[in-house]
C-alpha cells in the first residue's frame, strides 16, 4: 500500500497539510476500516506505508516520494510533517498519470487536493516501470534481439 497526497499546501519538502474532510477520498472501504478503526486514523500504520507527494496537474508539476512522520489534526486541517527520499528520484505528474492505472490513481484525483491511500505496492510499479525504460544510444543502433 502507499499514500497518495495531492495538496497545493506542500511546503519545502517538510511539511503541508491537507483538509481533514477530504481524507482517505478515492481509497477503497477495506483499506480505510483498516486505516482508521475507530473514526481515528491510525498515525503508526500511514506512517509506515511510502508517500507520493505532488500538486495537482498533469504535466510538469514536480512529484516526490517520502515518508510521513507524524500527523496532527488542527481545526479542520491535517498538518502533516515528512521527508522526501534522496535516493529516489523526483518525478513530474507526468510520469505518474502515465503510471495511473498500474497505481490505480483515477484522472480526477489528479486536480483535487486530498489523501488517498492504494493497495498497490509502490515500488514494484516504479521498478517495472525503470526496467521498461531502457536508455538508447544516439550514436548507432542497437539490436533488439537478445544475445547469448
Amino acid at each position: 500500500m502507499f499514500n497518495v497526497i495531492v495538496s497545493s499546501s506542500l511546503e519545502n519538502d517538510r511539511h503541508g497539510t491537507v483538509p481533514a474532510d477530504r481524507v482517505f477520498e478515492f481509497t477503497i472501504d477495506p483499506v480505510i476500516a483498516a486505516l482508521k478503526p475507530n473514526g481515528q486514523i491510525d498515525v503508526a500504520a500511514v506512517c509506515a506505508l511510502p508517500t507520493i507527494f505532488m500538486n495537482e496537474g498533469t504535466t510538469d508539476e514536480v512529484a516526490s516520494i517520502g515518508w510521513i512522520s507524524k500527523v496532527d489534526l488542527h481545526n479542520k486541517m491535517y498538518r502533516l510533517i515528512y521527508s522526501i527520499d534522496p535516493e529516489i528520484p523526483r518525478m513530474t505528474n507526468a510520469d505518474v498519470h502515465e503510471m495511473a492505472s498500474d497505481l490505480k490513481l483515477h484522472d480526477w484525483e489528479f486536480s483535487r487536493n486530498h489523501w488517498a491511500v492504494k493497495d498497490v505496492d509502490l515500488f514494484s510499479v516504479l521498478y517495472r516501470r525503470k526496467l521498461s525504460q531502457k536508455l538508447q544510444p544516439t550514436v548507432f543502433q542497437l539490436s533488439k534481439n537478445p544475445v547469448n
